[in-house]
């Protein structure tokens, strides 16, 4: 801002106003479901795994029921074409 001779307020407000906005990159939602099933599929071993009783099996099996929670999410979303169902 100095070397432009503006104060911040000035310099930040005529940097804003210059850059040009340019979309974001688009979410590849069947490749997040995979990856969201994959996930789920990971904690489904560890279940297997788990009944030692060392791990808290039912937290586990909570955390694998969000997982699939927000595979459906996404899925609905991809297949309604519903933006908002990824924040219900």
């Amino acid at each position: 801002a100095a070397a432009a001779g503006l104060d911040r307020s000035k310099y930040v407000r005529k940097v804003v106003l210059a850059t040009e906005v340019k979309p974001g990159p688009q979410v590849d939602v069947p490749a997040l479901i995979a990856v969201t099933h994959q996930a789920g599929l990971k904690v489904e071993r560890v279940l297997v795994r788990a009944n030692s009783g060392m791990l808290d099996v039912p937290a586990l099996r909570r955390a694998l029921v969000e997982v699939d929670v927000a595979a459906q999410t996404v899925r609905r979303a991809f297949e309604e074409g519903d933006a908002n169902a990824l924040h219900d």
